[in-house]
């Protein structure tokens, strides 16, 4: 991620590094959260390893897009 200018200008101060630290945890935090309520709705491991792997071919998706396809533009 060394050449991706908007994280590094986002990161470039220690206080900077640790938002993006604290973010990542919520996020990630939000998402067992959803997938936990999800496994006991559903009472089936199925449910959430579907729902995990339709949101990482999702994001897959949208970076090789935007490697691919907004080259300057994005």
């Amino acid at each position: 991620m060394s050449d991706n200018h908007e994280f590094r200008g986002a990161a470039a101060s220690v206080g900077g590094e640790i938002l993006l630290v604290l973010g990542a945890i919520a996020v990630t935090s939000v998402a067992g959260l959803v997938f936990c309520w999800l496994r006991l709705r559903s009472k089936s491991l199925i449910a959430p390893i579907m729902a995990h792997a339709a949101t990482n071919g999702l994001a897959l998706t949208v970076a090789w897009f935007a490697v691919h396809h907004c080259r300057g533009v994005c």
